[in-house]
């Protein structure tokens, strides 16, 4: 098996030993840390290349963080036991993958595979019908709830076929004792604007609208041309009999 290029290291094992050594120190220790883990331990004679530039305070600080086998060499002893986990948790992965661990993880995957080109694809309609039924389930329950609106009531946009007839209109402005031609002026107007305010907004409650039209007048109701050659123009909603006595007049 190749050698394992790594091992475990808990910073507080390193602290333990270095919490009182001086930066030069550490160094030399973090260097004897590398040298045993890429030759299990550290001889004799790799000592003497590691402290050759140390003073004999320093190396005995950092020997004495040392242990010592029987051959006589020197090692960290949390780092050998770090290595030694490591080495024995690889062999026994390596074992497993020859006994065909590696090849049941494998049927896994395709089996996963196998579900998620396969079944997935199906749960995944599903999931989609499931919701569309719920959606239209809860618009036939709102259906079946909610009255049909009507463009009267302020509900459907207006279209051709449910624009506000002109005799709801001129019983609308009767109620009020407004004049018939005021009516007249407000249906026309709004017809031939497809029932639709200026800026194009539909508009849906037509009421609503004939009441605004009757507090301003002067901005709603539609101006009246005078069939004569002057072409005066006369506000429907101001006209009056003296006014019609001086047409008489003109004419």
């Amino acid at each position: 098996m190749a050698k394992d290029p790594a091992f475990l290291c808990y910073s507080g094992d390193v602290l333990k030993d270095t919490a009182f050594m001086t930066d030069a120190q550490t160094g030399i220790y973090l260097k004897a840390m590398v040298m045993q883990h890429i030759h299990m331990c550290i001889s004799s004679e790799k000592l003497v290349l590691l402290f050759r530039y140390c003073s004999d305070g320093d190396k005995l600080t950092v020997m004495n963080t040392f242990s010592q086998d029987a051959d006589g060499s020197y090692f960290i002893a949390w780092l050998r036991d770090s290595i030694q986990k490591r080495e024995k948790f690889s062999a026994s992965r390596s074992l497993n993958g020859s006994k065909g661990g590696r090849g049941k993880t494998k049927e896994k995957e395709v089996e996963c595979t196998s579900f998620s080109s396969e079944k997935l694809s199906a749960i995944a309609i599903e999931n989609v019908i499931e919701i569309e039924n719920a959606i239209k389930g809860v618009k036939g329950e709102q259906e079946e709830t909610t009255p049909s609106p009507s463009l009267e009531k302020g509900g459907e946009l207006p279209t051709p076929d449910n624009f506000p007839k002109i005799e709801d209109v001129l019983g609308f402005f009767s109620e009020k004792g407004v004049a018939e031609q005021v009516a007249k002026n407000f249906f026309f107007h709004y017809t031939a604007q497809g029932w639709t305010t200026k800026g194009g907004t539909p508009i849906t409650r037509w009421k609503m609208k004939a009441e605004q039209w009757l507090l301003e007048p002067e901005k709603f109701a539609a101006p009246k041309v005078e069939p004569t050659g002057n072409a005066k123009i006369i506000d429907s909603n101001k006209y009056t009999s003296q006014d019609h006595g001086n047409r008489k007049q003109t004419a």
